[in-house]
């Protein structure tokens, strides 16, 4: 059996981050990074902005307004931010390429799928919609709602247990390492998805942890549909 097969192998469900995995959001986001410092006459370092990227937005408030000086509450930092990202999701931010074919395969294999997102869901919802993949999933969550970044396993526990299947029933595809790291330890099986410029060491390291990396949504979409009859997964 391929990787690919393998990897679906009994598995019933997946989720799905949104940002750099479903929608290439990310240039967006580092752009948001600039133009807040920006406002406020802040210098962001490198290691400022790898800690922002881990925390979901009211941890990010609490950071900028600990580490940065900012005087504005959290509250206002949060509504700033989001603002910036909400233009962005509801006019420019494009799909990843094959994101709604491999939704698409999946949901006809009969595989519900979901996202669990570290972003401000009112503000991503606009472009799950605008793109068309919203009709593939069964729901969006979020961090805020959860109240826990993707440094715990809340989300991913939350979004399987709505989904009705265990960790190792489902595949959790993400952009970020931390994050599958905290999706495997739970239990899960995971994907990495190498879109667009990543380190090379951190992309080495990412191949080594996933269960399968793919730099293609759209190769594995048609590996997905081409995989014969329900060989590879088991519906509830």
């Amino acid at each position: 059996m391929d990787r690919i097969g393998k990897l679906f192998s009994g598995v019933r469900a997946a989720i799905f981050d949104a940002d750099g995995t479903l929608v290439d959001s990310m240039p967006m986001w580092h752009g948001i990074d600039v133009v807040y410092a920006e406002r406020k006459g802040l210098l962001l370092t490198p290691e400022m902005s790898r800690d922002l990227y881990t925390l979901t937005l009211p941890a990010c408030a609490r950071y900028i307004r600990e580490k940065c000086g900012v005087q504005e509450s959290e509250d206002e930092i949060v509504r700033e931010i989001v603002e910036l990202a909400a233009e962005g999701y509801a006019n420019d931010v494009p799909e990843i390429p094959g994101a709604e074919a491999l939704l698409s395969a999946l949901s006809a294999r009969g595989m519900p799928c979901a996202v669990a997102t570290a972003s401000d869901l009112a503000s991503l919802m606009p472009a799950l919609e605008r793109l068309g993949l919203m009709r593939r999933l069964a729901f969006a969550e979020s961090c805020d709602r959860i109240g826990a970044g993707k440094d715990r396993p809340d989300l991913y526990l939350h979004c399987a247990e709505r989904l009705g299947v265990r960790p190792e029933e489902c595949a959790v595809f993400e952009d970020a390492r931390y994050a599958m790291e905290t999706a495997k330890a739970a239990g899960f099986r995971t994907v990495a998805v190498l879109f667009g410029e990543c380190d090379p060491a951190e992309r080495a390291a990412m191949t080594a942890l996933a269960d399968l990396a793919v730099e293609d949504l759209t190769g594995l979409a048609r590996a997905v549909s081409e995989m014969k009859g329900k060989a590879y997964v088991q519906k509830v």
